[in-house]
């Protein structure tokens, strides 16, 4: 009978070594890689919030232009436009930021509220919202 003197391969030790220590670092990075989503999905809320006050104040201007006069109550800035995807007509309802975006606006007098409520079907921790005041 041949014994083999010199043998090659890793042992049971090894091998369970390098599993704990991939599972370690799985444990460790997987939340991390969720908050990272979450922060991106905030960010991007953010930029929403953004491209709504910019619509508003395109709006407004749009508005003084048209008319020569400041406007009485938010909801008119939001129909000069004429065009329910940019801004409701009513000062309040839904609008099309893209489609993995779900915005609310809410008009009052001088202001109005912006809110959004989810981004790429998920909904956000903490809420993104946001206040747009006339000029």
């Amino acid at each position: 009978m041949k014994t083999v003197t010199n043998q090659k391969g890793f042992t049971l030790i090894e091998i369970i070594t390098v599993l704990v220590i991939l599972g370690i670092l799985a444990a460790v990075a997987v939340p991390k890689f969720i908050d990272l989503q979450n922060d991106a999905r905030l960010k991007a809320a953010q930029s929403a919030v953004s491209e709504t006050k910019a619509r508003l104040s395109v709006a407004y201007a749009k508005y003084l232009l048209k008319k020569g006069v400041e406007p009485e109550h938010v909801k008119d800035i939001c129909k000069i436009l004429n065009d329910n995807k940019i801004l409701p007509k009513s000062g309040t309802g839904y609008i099309d930021v893209g489609d993995d975006f779900k915005v609310s606006i809410k008009s009052h007098s001088s202001y109005a509220n912006i809110k959004v409520h989810e981004v790429q079907g998920e909904a956000l921790s903490p809420e993104v919202k946001d206040t747009w005041d006339k000029p």
